[in-house]
């Protein structure tokens, strides 16, 4: 593991890996914006996301009750979505600092083409002792080239944050 700081490009901003933390800064229009609505924590986001799985519930239910059955299965279907969604990421962090002492685990995930961004995904203990997940987005495929992916990984391993048996094919 090096002393000095390294960084990779990041979704938002840059990750700056630091002997005993990780920063992760945001820039630009897309870090000003996941600034103002996530902060430190997802909250706001996912209060946001069950207002409208309520909405589409009782979409859903309306529906039913007049007999637009395939309409109902849809709004169910959608709101259901979210709530699994909501539920998954209760336990997810926006902070933007980890300190390394605190990492449980790090896994690359390398993405899906045009559907899911490559990240990693940091298991860390707060302040309280619980467990969080950090995810840290890596620009997406029409942004990074497989080369900056690539060097992303190749940072995080060389620094000791990621162990090399965590890291699945970073070709895409």
């Amino acid at each position: 593991m090096g002393g000095k700081e390294q960084k990779f490009k990041t979704k938002t901003g840059y990750c700056h890996i630091l002997p005993d933390k990780i920063i992760l800064t945001r820039t630009g229009v897309i870090g000003d914006l996941s600034e103002i609505v996530v902060k430190e924590n997802s909250s706001r986001i996912l209060i946001i996301y069950g207002i409208i799985a309520l909405g589409l519930l009782s979409f859903a239910l309306m529906n039913y009750l007049t007999n637009h059955n395939l309409t109902a299965f849809i709004f169910c279907g959608f709101g259901l979505l979210l709530i699994n969604g909501i539920v998954k990421s209760l336990n997810f962090s926006g902070t933007p600092l980890v300190h390394r002492s605190d990492i449980q685990q790090v896994v690359f995930k390398k993405g899906i083409f045009g559907i899911t961004k490559p990240r990693f995904e940091v298991l860390f203990k707060n302040e309280n002792g619980k467990i969080r997940k950090r995810i840290i987005m890596l620009p997406g495929s029409f942004m990074a080239s497989k080369e900056s992916i690539q060097q992303a990984v190749q940072i995080m391993i060389d620094t000791g944050v990621l162990p090399e048996t965590n890291v699945g094919n970073t070709q895409k």
